[in-house]
């Protein structure tokens, strides 16, 4: 009987936080006076490279264990041992314990149409080894702004590739300096 993965729950819960506090701290950069910090964007701002390893920081803050628990920037499995440069996934989790399997994670902001997305989809295909794959989306937008949840549209352009788990949302500054929402989904690829 097979027993459900946890530490997908543990990612959502990390990512938000990391989120939050990378927000703050890109707010604190970026403000020319300490009055500012609270018109000025941050996580709006902010690059994946810098997401991704808030999120391994707090994973390991959390008792996940370098290479073990968690990866960052782990090379995809391979058939055999060829030599030379693999694909690597952003983040990499599983849960301790013989015998179970990483799951694969690229972390993604979203852009009109989903473009970075259907390229990490097409990546993470790849991996030809039974593994799990899933994608960390986030976005920021307007608090006004009328337009789908993240989750919606990630439904409905990804319908056949994506299933979401989970989404989460927080307040934010947008680039216009206005007031905002970063969205965050976690999805698990179909088969």
């Amino acid at each position: 009987m097979a027993t459900e993965t946890k530490w997908p729950t543990e990612l959502i819960a990390l990512a938000e936080w990391a989120l939050r506090q990378e927000d703050l701290r890109q707010q604190f950069i970026h403000a020319k006076k300490a009055n500012n910090l609270q018109s000025v964007p941050g996580i709006a701002k902010c690059i994946e490279p810098i997401l991704v390893l808030a999120i391994y920081e707090a994973g390991l803050g959390k008792g996940f264990i370098d290479e073990e628990t968690i990866g960052y920037g782990k090379p995809y499995p391979k058939k055999g041992r060829k030599k030379g440069n693999s694909k690597r996934a952003d983040l990499a989790f599983k849960d301790s314990g013989k015998g179970k399997k990483w799951g694969y994670i690229e972390v993604k902001k979203y852009s009109k149409g989903g473009h970075s997305i259907k390229v990490d989809i097409k990546k993470l295909r790849r991996i030809k080894i039974k593994a799990q794959r899933w994608v960390l989306v986030y976005r920021v937008r307007e608090e006004t702004e009328k337009t789908k949840p993240l989750k919606d549209l990630l439904e409905k352009n990804f319908s056949s590739d994506l299933k979401i788990k989970e989404s989460r949302t927080f307040g934010t500054i947008t680039k216009k300096e206005s007031k905002g929402i970063c969205e965050i989904c976690l999805a698990k690829l179909g088969s």
